[in-house]
């Protein structure tokens, strides 16, 4: 079985992070906050991993089944076989192929410790996408923007997202950029202008370009916000390009759902007044 880059981060950063002294305020159960997963929107692949470090007793077995996909237990392992990566921390962590996105699903856990007494759990994996709105109102993207002869002005970009468990349940929000016509200007040695043109075909994304979570509004959708800076129309260090540009959204979750929008609605900058 395939295994991706962003299940050994997870698996890493989650064995780091449950190698934590026991308070025993939970003892001897396996409480919600022990079971952690992330769902592979493109492979379709589940990954969980259960920490048993609450558990006192010597454990034996513990089997799995995750309804209405699975129809049998089967036993899962914490000895660095199969998925789980790291043997012997008390956490066991295996991998579900193919599992269809389209609902949610309740996991089952039967815990055998070795006086031969069994345990058993639930837990509830709920598929909540984020999902982008588009309606009249957001997003929020002007149609064009004017440059300033000497001053930085700032491109202001609304986004709204439904997130049935909220704002902590976003990764990030992105925005992408496509020069569908455009110049780009700098400053050349002699302090003049110059201007080279740009036609993409495909969107580009800096690692700078993410959105804020800002409030949420009466219909319990999540606000973001972004003010792009825009260089004057010239400067003392630089240019700033004019052109027609298009936009794109991306929001992902924690769990590894995402959306993403494309506006078809081209956005003008301007040097000085829009025609």
């Amino acid at each position: 079985m395939k295994i991706n880059f962003f299940y050994i981060l997870f698996i890493v950063f989650l064995s780091c992070e449950n190698n934590l002294v026991n308070d025993g305020s939970h003892y001897d159960v396996i409480n919600e906050e022990d079971v952690n997963w992330f769902y592979n929107v493109d492979n379709q692949q589940l990954l969980i991993q259960i920490d048993t470090s609450n558990i006192s007793s010597l454990i034996n077995s513990l089997k799995i089944k995750l309804a209405p996909f699975h129809n049998d237990f089967y036993e899962v392992f914490d000895d660095g076989s199969e998925n789980d990566l790291i043997p012997n921390n008390n956490i066991y962590s295996f991998a579900i192929d193919s599992l269809p996105s389209n609902q949610s699903y309740t996991l089952y856990l039967e815990l055998e410790n070795t006086n031969s007494e069994i345990k058993e759990y639930q837990y509830s994996i709920k598929f909540n996408s984020p999902s982008i709105i588009s309606n009249s109102v957001f997003p929020y993207v002007p149609s064009q923007h004017v440059l300033d002869q000497n001053d930085i002005t700032f491109l202001d970009l609304v986004l709204a997202i439904n997130d049935d468990d909220g704002s902590s349940d976003i990764d990030y929000v992105r925005y992408y950029i496509k020069k569908i016509n455009f110049f780009n200007g700098s400053l050349s040695s002699q302090g003049n202008c110059e201007y080279d043109y740009v036609q993409q075909d495909e969107y580009i994304w800096d690692p700078t370009w993410v959105m804020n979570y800002t409030s949420t509004n009466s219909e319990n959708q999540l606000l973001y916000v972004v003010q792009i800076p825009m260089n004057p129309i010239q400067s003392q260090t630089d240019c700033g390009g004019f052109g027609e540009v298009q936009f794109k959204f991306e929001v992902k979750d924690k769990k590894g759902f995402y959306d993403i929008l494309e506006i078809d609605d081209i956005v003008q900058i301007c040097p000085g007044v829009c025609e």
